[in-house]
């Protein structure tokens, strides 16, 4: 047995034994235990393993103690298991062979917790990713439609909800053809059949039970133009939440917007949202764009790049291409500051623009709780967008859910203020001159960054339209009249 396997196989077995007696001191007791032994020199399969059971042993606690637990204590319970969750997702893509379906279980529960959380788009990829390496997973695949179903719920536009619930529905009856399985898990059968009862209600049976036609797209006239928007449909990268359930040309389109907003009749906020928000959606799609145009195979050197003298040091990398990847990062980088700044203004936090920043926006001001956490309470993408924050690392604020999110900090913090290069060397390495980062990692964090990104986009987007609905629902009750501004959508031709 190798080292240390006796020791982990030891410490499930206690883990379960605390489990069932619903020990909640003792699955503490053998956290720190675990977390001991997490640092000591052990395989990838190894530490995925302990991992994975550091995570579910928190979960087991938030589980066993939900009804005794504060609001701060279950969330702490919470940022600890998709911490080490996501510990485990970093490492098990590294093992060559599965073992006793631990792939498809990791990623799985993984996703459950994302969800859990109100991360959905995050929860519906990994999901995907349960059932990409083998076959379908039945618990992956249900809980994918439940996924979808909470979605649907939350999108702006009926005709996306239709599509949602009729995606949701097709998950749902194909997950319960397993139903032998899925009564193996608890009640996961129940619920999901519950669910698709609920789906049944407000469909006929003749819509949900016939394949969508949804062909009627195209990705555009050229090939150049079809490449680019088939690989950002591929990658989920397109602004336009069906794009995490599909494919089709359909959903090549960067759709997510503001809703009609509510302003007294002599405001001028109105240019101030509707300007910001197409300043962050357009920073966002022009890095995408860049990215892409950096990771193209050329046959030729690039005009950028001729009659450009360059120094010869070592394996370092200095081209267009590159440019186009770092300044991808570095622009979206800055997109989540300017989100930032946008939930200020808009949510009047009163914080001082040099104060402002992604995780300082969630921060208790002047000692009274924080006015964001307060109403996330009653809209639950708010509280999303509370969470994806939590991937971020702020020197200030160095409790995150993402165990790479410090090295993100620092690459960003390198390419703006110091000297970072790429390089065809594998590792990554640095000093207080300089920071080499290996372009495949380069490539990684860019494209993990801009999925992030996204779906900041796509939660905001959501969190305000579900602010505005409740200021008309209020003014209603109270027999007010409320102007909206209209939003006026500018054809491609006029930008």
């Amino acid at each position: 047995m190798c080292v240390f396997e006796q020791e982990i196989v030891e410490l499930k077995n206690r883990f379960d034994s605390c489990v069932d007696r619903k020990d909640t001191n003792g699955l503490k007791i053998e956290i720190s235990n675990a977390v001991e032994l997490l640092s000591k020199n052990l395989t990838v399969e190894q530490t995925v393993s302990l991992s994975y059971s550091i995570a579910t042993a928190y979960a087991n606690i938030e589980s066993i103690d939900f009804h005794a637990l504060s609001r701060s204590e279950i969330e702490e319970h919470q940022e600890n298991y998709i911490y080490y969750y996501r510990v485990a997702l970093d490492n098990v893509e590294k093992i060559e062979s599965d073992t006793n379906g631990l792939y498809q279980q990791l990623y799985t529960n993984a996703a459950n917790a994302y969800s859990r959380v109100g991360r959905i788009l995050e929860a519906i990829r990994l999901y995907d990713k349960a059932s990409s390496k083998y076959k379908m997973f039945p618990m992956a695949f249900g809980n994918k439609g439940i996924a979808a179903y909470k979605l649907a719920f939350y999108t702006y536009d009926p005709n996306h909800a239709h599509i949602l619930n009729h995606f949701a529905y097709f998950c749902l009856t194909e997950a319960l053809k397993h139903k032998k399985y899925l009564d193996l898990h608890g009640d996961a059968a129940k619920y999901f059949e519950s669910i698709k009862v609920i789906i049944e209600k407000h469909y006929p049976k003749a819509y949900l039970n016939v394949p969508l036609d949804l062909n009627t797209y195209d990705f555009g006239k050229t090939k150049k133009e079809q490449r680019y928007r088939k690989w950002a449909t591929l990658d989920v990268l397109f602004l336009d939440e069906l794009n995490d359930i599909m494919t089709s040309p359909i959903v090549a389109t960067d759709y997510i917007h503001l809703p009609s907003m509510i302003y007294d009749f002599d405001s001028e906020r109105w240019k101030f949202h509707y300007g910001m928000f197409n300043q962050i959606k357009q920073e966002y799609v022009s890095a995408r764009y860049l990215f892409y145009d950096g990771i193209q195979d050329r046959k030729s050197v690039h005009l950028a790049d001729k009659e450009v003298l360059q120094i010869k040091i070592d394996m370092d990398v200095h081209s267009h291409s590159d440019y186009c990847m770092r300044t991808a990062f570095r622009t979206l980088y800055s997109v989540l500051d300017r989100i930032a700044f946008f939930i200020n203004e808009y949510f009047s936090l009163g914080l001082k623009v040099d104060k402002v920043s992604f995780r300082s926006i969630w921060n208790e001001q002047n000692g009274s709780p924080s006015t964001l956490l307060e109403l996330c309470k009653n809209n639950d993408m708010l509280n999303s967008i509370y969470w994806l924050s939590k991937d971020i690392y702020e020197k200030n604020y160095k409790r995150t859910t993402k165990p790479s999110s410090k090295e993100f900090d620092v690459l960003r913090n390198r390419m703006e203020h110091r000297y970072a290069v790429s390089t065809l060397d594998e590792v990554t390495i640095g000093d207080d001159f300089t920071y080499r980062t290996s372009t495949v990692d380069l490539y990684n964090k860019t494209i993990d960054l801009m999925k992030l990104v996204r779906e900041a986009i796509v939660y905001l987007s959501f969190a305000l339209h579900i602010e505005e609905n409740k200021k008309l629902d209020k003014a209603k009750t109270q027999g007010k009249y409320l102007p909206q501004f209209k939003i006026n959508v500018m054809p491609d031709i006029c930008k």
